[in-house]
């Protein structure tokens, strides 16, 4: 997993996931659409080799990357 390939908005995205926000909150607080933050998720979830965003939180969140 290369962690080097994501973007800062990616990143960020990630940190909402990993605080707990649900997928319509991060697009209320990003001012997305909800099929946008849902297409972002599915494309860092396939960057990283992951299948779902709790596969995502939990990783992030245990090595508090």
């Amino acid at each position: 997993m290369e962690l080097t390939r994501l973007t800062a908005s990616e990143a960020r995205l990630i940190s909402m996931v990993v605080g707990g926000l649900t997928n319509n909150e991060i697009a209320a607080a990003l001012g997305f659409e909800l099929e946008q933050v849902e297409i972002s998720l599915d494309e860092v979830c396939r960057k990283l080799g992951l299948r779902s965003r709790t596969e995502l939180a939990v990783l992030f969140g245990s090595t508090g990357a």
